[in-house]
């Protein structure tokens, strides 16, 4: 948030002879999930070698109720539905898409390496064989082996 605050009031500077002048703009935190115990709004402190400066910035889902509220004035279905969404219930995004699946496949794939290397344990390979073949740790092999034995 800071970040792009300063990044705002850097583009709408006003520099005169021996003075930088820079205003914030009016900004909010987001919270992508949130509790009871998430504040409504938040005080921000900025330390300054002059000096201390500090403001208040809302909630962004106080935020996203007035927005919501303005833009949905006709459509309460679909204002309640954005609130409940924006509330925390469903955020699903393709980045979270894109680790998901990551973990679906590496678990199958885990999993089918772990088959291979009981098969080829049964079949008799050693220990070090396995590990090469199905790319697992020789420790890892050899925990399987223990178990496909007993």
């Amino acid at each position: 948030m800071f970040e792009y605050d300063t990044q705002i009031a850097l583009e709408n500077r006003k520099l005169s002879s021996d003075t930088l002048t820079v205003n914030f703009p009016n900004s909010a935190i987001v919270s992508l999930r949130h509790t009871k115990n998430t504040p409504k709004v938040m005080t921000i402190r900025v330390n300054t070698p002059g000096g201390a400066v500090s403001y208040i910035v809302p909630g962004f889902l106080d935020m996203s109720r007035k927005v919501i509220e303005n833009l949905a004035v006709k459509y309460e279905n679909v204002a309640k539905e954005v609130c409940r969404q924006m509330g925390g219930k469903v955020l699903n995004y393709e980045a979270k898409d894109i680790l998901n699946r990551g973990r679906a496949e590496g678990e199958a794939e885990g999993i089918a390496r772990m088959q291979r290397a009981a098969k080829l344990l049964r079949m008799g390979k050693s220990i070090s064989d396995v590990a090469e073949l199905t790319e697992l740790s020789e420790e890892t092999v050899t925990e399987l082996a223990q178990t496909v034995e007993g």
